[in-house]
């Protein structure tokens, strides 16, 4: 039961940390996910990125955000 209390508290920290991005530090979608997109790829990869230049990894965060915004029209 307490795991679907962390979900459900999980959730709603996602949803309200997208709602102040976008609506008070006036953070589009793309940059949201492009930010998100970083953070992933700097977790997975982060003795390859670290070697790369920030422009690079910038770069492929947001090539990464493009395709999610592309695949929620879909």
């Amino acid at each position: 039961m307490i795991e679907v209390y962390e979900t459900i508290g999980y959730l709603v920290l996602g949803f309200l940390s997208v709602m102040w991005l976008t609506k008070i530090a006036k953070c589009s979608l793309r940059d949201y996910f492009a930010a998100q997109a970083m953070q992933a790829l700097l977790r997975q990869y982060p003795d390859h990125l670290m070697n790369s230049p920030a422009s690079e990894v910038a770069c492929d965060a947001y090539s990464i955000a493009d395709a999610m915004l592309k695949a929620r029209e879909a």
